[in-house]
């Protein structure tokens, strides 16, 4: 409903008058075209605009740190974004690519933008990782705790060459950061209500007896987690699962990693406590923000950083002005 009367359809699409020009909807402001559609009983909004210019509300929310130091791991995030990206348009979803959040990539539309993130999507314009002469699958994690992982141990059965987990320095280049080392304590109950919670006891009346890892990977990750409780048969969680289920005390967010060692506390004879000493936020897969943003502080080009994280790959102009 407008001062020129009423529209109607089943898709609405607002654009700016002019080039310069831009949207705002819920407080925010957004480049390009906002449509609206309806979906069930709910209005989907969907953004559509230019990909170079969806880059510029994503790079400012991947890598936190912006000064000049750590400009070669802004352009690292600018190509893997932009990868994702098109990845996510060759599978053609219905009305959008991507989501604004985390199961894609987080976006923020035109109040995220920074000079300096904003300058490296600029350079690095419409470059992308191949493989092959295909887009390349592309991950990334905070913080791989000294070894990225393998693909097909944390997603499933795939065998991708420049997703296999590989070294990320001697000494790692992530260390040198705040999300390196962690630890959790736990009570033994904390422990049941989080296995109950993901349904995998049938009620918090149980009573935990230990927790321990038998296997790892070589990037120090748990292939499994044995949970054992009185009276019953050992409980395995898969390694890929175990994030999901044992929670972070600090927010009540995912654990930061499956890398961890177990101490048990026992107090006459009975558990008493449960601490996990870890490496590591994320799953581990792909590029290392922290290790991208150490190698550029070390002044390592950013070509030369993917190359590391993505060994195998090529940088491939998939498009110019």
């Amino acid at each position: 409903s407008t001062s020129k009367g009423d529209f109607s359809g089943k898709v609405v699409k607002l654009k700016p008058g002019l080039r310069e020009e831009y949207l705002n909807f819920k407080k925010k402001s957004y480049r390009g075209e906002l449509w609206f559609t309806a979906q069930n009983s709910k209005i989907l909004v969907i953004n559509y605009l230019d990909l170079e210019d969806y880059l510029l509300g994503v790079v400012p929310l991947e890598i936190g740190l912006k000064d000049n130091h750590f400009y070669e791991a802004l352009k690292c995030a600018a190509v893997t974004a932009r990868t994702f990206a098109i990845n996510r348009m060759y599978e053609k979803r219905a009305f959008y690519d991507v989501t604004d959040g985390v199961k894609d990539q987080a976006y923020g539309g035109m109040d995220v933008e920074t000079g300096i993130d904003s300058k490296s999507v600029i350079e690095t314009l419409g470059l992308i990782i191949t493989y092959k002469g295909k887009p390349a699958l592309v991950f990334y994690s905070a913080n791989c705790g000294g070894h990225t992982e393998d693909i097909a141990n944390v997603f499933g059965p795939v065998n991708v060459p420049y997703l296999k987990g590989v070294k990320d320095g001697d000494p790692p280049y992530c260390e040198r950061s705040p999300s390196f080392r962690w630890s959790e304590s736990y009570t033994p109950f904390e422990i049941v209500r989080y296995l109950s919670a993901a349904k995998l006891i049938s009620s918090t009346n149980f009573a935990l007896e230990s927790l321990e890892i038998k296997d790892r990977h070589p990037s120090g990750r748990a292939k499994s987690l044995i949970v054992n409780l009185m009276g019953e048969k050992p409980l395995v969680i898969p390694g890929s699962k175990i994030r999901d289920v044992i929670k972070s005390k600090k927010d009540n967010s995912i654990l930061r990693s499956s890398n961890f060692e177990i101490e048990l506390i026992r107090k006459d004879g009975i558990l008493n406590k449960i601490n996990l000493t870890g490496k590591g936020n994320g799953h581990g897969v792909g590029m290392c923000q922290w290790g991208a943003l150490n190698l550029s502080r070390d002044e390592v080009p950013f070509h030369e950083i993917l190359s590391h994280y993505f060994p195998e790959t090529q940088l491939t102009q998939a498009y110019d002005n």
